[in-house]
């Protein structure tokens, strides 16, 4: 029971409420591999329901999530697809009224796939089941297109490729471990000679021209807008719609206004009281995010 299309669906979400995951992957040599992984008693117990209302997909989000970084985070997350104007289609697999795993998506209408909750702009993202078996019959019934990126290491995500092209990436990201430093000399020290030399050398001429650097945690959008007008000036002819861009930038308003869990500042460089540049940052359990 393959989704051609985002139409056809729509049509069959309205058309099903609750249905029995045999029904949709009979065991049948097709698929053979999917009775092969430990599940196969399971199987005739499931059912598969997708959730759309929101407060349906929060209380799924929040029991499975295991909130170990930002992307792990509704509020974050709810704040792009808010923003965007994305609507969650959450695949959900019930052993009688117990969901045993959820496969969180949205529908990206700008480029006509199913992506993560959110939008494909998110990283770090995680299958939310409680044994790595599941996510086989999450595939399975997955709608398509289909758009999973920046998926995080589990145990068994090497055998996914029998579903395409499934990776994990997290070494594509760039990720700094500075737990262990006490000061910045000893972060310096980890750098290439050519790499300390140019920052110090640059750091020294910033300070003799008076360079002024401010940080400030506030929810105050008055930075975040002088930030937008500078991305505009520099990144002139960005490669999407004037709607979408203004979507995007009204997630990022959210993202600000939602910020509970997560502490939100900007880092803004000033030389001659004139605004040289501005970094919109995001901490969370420890963890470090520069954004913009």
């Amino acid at each position: 029971m393959r989704i051609l299309n985002y139409q056809q669906h729509i049509n069959n979400l309205k058309k099903f409420g609750e249905i029995p995951l045999l029904q949709i992957i009979p065991k049948t040599p097709q698929n053979k591999h999917l009775y092969q992984n430990g599940v196969s008693k399971l199987i005739p117990r499931l059912t598969l329901k997708v959730h759309s209302g929101i407060e349906e997909c929060y209380y799924l989000w929040e029991e499975f999530s295991p909130k170990k970084t930002l992307f792990d985070l509704w509020d974050f997350c709810y704040s792009w697809s808010q923003g965007l104007n994305f609507k969650p289609y959450f695949y959900t697999l019930y052993e009688e009224k117990k969901p045993l795993g959820v496969l969180p998506l949205s529908y990206d209408h700008e480029d006509k796939r199913f992506e993560w909750f959110g939008c494909e702009w998110l990283e770090n993202h995680s299958f939310f089941v409680e044994d790595a078996k599941i996510v086989d019959l999450l595939l399975a019934v997955a709608p398509s297109p289909l758009f999973l990126n920046s998926l995080a290491s589990f145990e068994g995500v090497d055998k996914l490729t029998k579903f395409g092209e499934v990776t994990a990436d997290p070494d594509d990201r760039n990720i700094k471990d500075i737990s262990k430093f006490s000061s910045i000399d000893q972060l310096l020290a980890t750098f290439k000679k050519k790499s300390r030399y140019n920052i110090k050398y640059d750091h020294r001429r910033l300070m003799s021209m008076g360079v002024k650097v401010e940080m400030t945690e506030t929810k105050d959008l008055k930075n975040f807008e002088e930030l937008m007008e500078m991305n505009k000036r520099r990144f002139d002819g960005i490669d999407r719609d004037v709607s979408y861009v203004e979507k995007f930038q009204e997630a990022f308003r959210l993202i600000v206004k939602n910020a509970n869990q997560y502490a939100f500042k900007y880092i803004k460089v000033s030389s001659k009281d004139k605004t040289a540049s501005i970094d919109m940052v995001i901490t969370y359990k420890d963890i470090y995010y520069p954004f913009l």
